[in-house]
């Protein structure tokens, strides 16, 4: 694995987000995060948090306002995102037809990187997925599934992981899974950002902003 990332940096400056003009989501949200930093985005349900995550990280599009990400002082370009991002959420499905050594293989494949083995081994030993790896991922438990998902957004070493209430089904194993994940991006001077309203995830967090839910 890398010993260290290039230094990572994101910008979100005045982002609004609604459906129309009577359901507006977010409004006037601006952070920065960087390289280290593991940002908390706290709120009730409803407030936003996943819809947040979801635009900063290039999934959706803000109604206005900017998400800029930068590494090594360089914009990384929405199409270059999958390159040096991961993202991890329960709502995500898995091709669960496949292993999970072949979902890794890939993952790897359509992001255009190499497929690192010791990489693999790493995360799936930590994972405690060793001796599955090779069962489809239909048979997983909910809680394995969360898990292949973790290893999924982190199989090409990104400088920033994306989580929404990663430890959704988790016991405490696989919780220290995530915290280990954590621990590791952010002392090679990554960044991770998570929503979440747990108090146990809170902890890891070095910043934080909090939504609130509109009503309009």
């Amino acid at each position: 694995m890398n010993n260290v990332y290039n230094k990572s940096r994101i910008s979100v400056k005045n982002v609004h987000f609604g459906y129309n003009e009577q359901k507006e989501i977010l409004t006037d949200v601006t952070f920065s995060a960087q390289s280290g930093d593991v940002y908390g985005l706290y709120g009730n349900n409803g407030s936003g948090k996943s819809t947040l995550l979801k635009i900063i990280s290039g999934i959706m599009q803000p109604t206005f306002g900017s998400v800029n990400i930068e590494i090594q002082d360089r914009t990384v370009s929405h199409d270059s995102l999958r390159l040096y991002c991961g993202y991890s959420a329960p709502y995500i499905a898995l091709y669960d037809e496949f292993t999970l050594f072949e979902l890794c293989q890939y993952m790897s494949s359509i992001r255009g990187i190499p497929f690192s083995e010791d990489v693999y081994n790493s995360l799936v030993y930590t994972a405690q997925l060793k001796d599955r790896e090779h069962q489809l991922i239909k048979y997983y438990s909910s809680g394995m599934q969360q898990r292949a998902k973790l290893v999924l957004a982190v199989i090409h070493e990104p400088n920033i992981l994306f989580l929404d209430e990663p430890t959704s089904n988790l016991d405490e194993l696989g919780i220290e899974f995530v915290c280990t994940i954590i621990e590791e991006i952010r002392n090679r001077n990554g960044i991770v950002c998570i929503a979440t309203n747990e108090l146990r995830e809170k902890v890891w967090c070095n910043k934080n902003i909090y939504l609130t839910a509109t009503h309009n």
